[in-house]
């Protein structure tokens, strides 16, 4: 057990992956040190492909590829067939599996995958067949996976019915919801505990509840903790019964490393502070940036760290990131892998580093660079349609533009991640439609698009890497990073900071 222990804390270190068709006969002399997924889907799909995703640390059900360790595609043959070989360490590890209708139609996964977030343990080789809309396993690691989608699909369908109107009517009855799925998902998985190995149970379980009870944290933190309005009081009730519970989970768990176990505690410790600050103020404080001693006093070891992390990323998502965070985070940092994930995301960020080239295309189709900007500060602002943060920060830029009107050392560039560029350009025509795609415009603004790339650009994966908007950055005279977390204009004190910021940098 305490090899398994040491290969769990270890978890973080890189999988190789490797893809290979292979005959059935061969394919059932799977080693103890690989996972071997096989299966038969529709017909229809043949010559498309399948996409295996090997998760890292972290798993966000809303964006399952952004904190993959490794992706593999598999091609599907006449038959529907498929396969993946997959090198592991000696250790249970998550997946996820999507299929050709796992895709929308600008590319993007969607949400829930088939096989979403599944753990595998070496040695498995397991069958996959579809039939109509449901999936069935067969081979070694079988009780695993059907174990797994059946709570898969029982969690979906406990989340159809909730609603956030259902907890600003009765926050107790909601929970007590709440609680009755957990119930029920424990229950279901109870019934297969001697089916599984007592390590994987585990894992499962902390996965199931980290779930469960990430999204009722979450849901108070939309709803706020108004002492003055009865939802207000009633939110406090729920909170201090949370509060007083015993976690189902131990923190000192290998199973508290289960990523959603980890966005639950994060979550959680969040909410924490948000209803601390609401017992002085009128409201609640949706910051969290005194987390940093709650993690450090409260946890330690790989969940600590683990936890730090996740802070930093959520920090970034809100693009609220300071240089002391950073500090603060790898004074007591002492995983390797995290200490040089904050390190290199800390590079990236840093003032005077060279920003990265780009090759983005106008609404005439001209292609622009970085180079087409040299010796003059841009202020780069991206977003995406149907953001309404992004609307706010466009409707403040105009303002901004003519404080500094008459200045031939600065640039103002628009970046959008739409996909679909009948729709970007919709949103930056001069009249929109849709009250969530109106983006307001400027003659002298740049309007630029990814050419369809979106958020797999690498310059938006480096600029934007938790995926959070809107997001600007001014770039000096010299290319270089000025700014990368300038004040947003969204108001007017906003727009005046920005104007300063901007001067500043037109000065340097």
């Amino acid at each position: 057990m305490k090899t398994t222990y040491n290969s769990i804390k270890l978890f973080f270190l890189l999988i190789s992956i490797s893809f290979c068709r292979q005959s059935l006969a061969a394919q059932r002399l799977v080693s103890p040190d690989s996972v071997i997924l096989t299966g038969t889907i529709n017909k229809k799909f043949a010559g498309d492909s399948a996409l295996l995703i090997v998760h890292g640390q972290f798993y966000l059900q809303t964006a399952p590829l952004q904190f993959a360790q490794n992706t593999l595609k598999a091609a599907i043959g006449s038959d529907g067939e498929f396969a993946f070989k997959i090198g592991s360490p000696n250790s249970p590890f998550h997946i996820s599996v999507a299929f050709p209708d796992d895709f929308d139609k600008s590319g993007e996964l969607k949400n829930p995958l088939h096989i979403a977030n599944y753990l595998v343990e070496p040695g498995n080789n397991i069958q996959i067949r579809q039939k109509n809309d449901s999936l069935f396993f067969s081979g070694t690691g079988a009780a695993l996976f059907d174990t797994q989608y059946r709570l898969q699909r029982l969690t979906q369908n406990q989340i159809k019915g909730d609603t956030l109107f259902g907890y600003n009517e009765n926050p107790q009855r909601w929970l007590q919801i709440q609680d009755a799925h957990l119930d029920e998902i424990i229950g279901t998985l109870e019934k297969s505990k001697v089916l599984l190995s007592p390590l994987s149970y585990r894992i499962i379980k902390a996965d199931y509840v980290g779930d469960n009870r990430q999204w009722v944290f979450e849901i108070m933190q939309f709803t706020g903790f108004n002492h003055r309005t009865p939802t207000g009081k009633n939110n406090k009730i729920v909170f201090e019964d949370l509060r007083n519970r015993t976690d189902l989970i131990s923190k000192d768990s290998l199973e508290a490393l289960s990523p959603k176990y980890v966005y639950f505690l994060y979550t959680r410790l969040v909410t924490q502070g948000m209803y601390a600050w609401a017992e002085q103020h009128d409201g609640a404080n949706g910051l969290d940036v005194n987390l940093f001693g709650v993690m450090k006093n409260g946890y330690d070891g790989l969940v600590r760290d683990k936890l730090l992390y996740f802070w930093l990323y959520k920090r970034r998502a809100n693009n609220e990131l300071r240089p002391f965070y950073i500090d603060s985070a790898l004074s007591i940092v002492k995983t390797p892998y995290f200490r040089d994930l904050i390190i290199n995301e800390n590079k990236a960020f840093e003032k005077g580093k060279p920003v990265i080239d780009f090759d983005f295309s106008d609404k005439k189709d001209k292609s622009w660079n970085l180079n087409d900007f040299k010796g003059k500060v841009v202020l780069l602002d991206l977003w995406f349609s149907g953001c309404s943060g992004c609307v706010a920060v466009a409707k403040g830029l105009p303002n901004v533009e003519h404080a500094l009107k008459g200045r031939s050392d600065i640039a103002f560039v628009s970046l959008s991640i739409d996909k679909n560029r009948s729709q970007w350009l919709q949103s930056v025509s001069k009249n929109p439609t849709g009250q969530h795609y109106t983006h307001y415009t400027t003659p002298s603004t740049i309007y630029l698009y990814t050419n369809g790339s979106g958020t797999n650009n690498k310059f938006i994966k480096t600029y934007v890497p938790a995926n959070g908007y809107p997001q600007l950055l001014i770039i000096d005279k010299d290319g270089a990073i000025y700014n990368t977390n300038p004040s947003k204009p969204w108001d007017r004190p906003g727009e005046e900071n920005l104007i300063a910021e901007l001067r500043e940098a037109l000065n340097k």
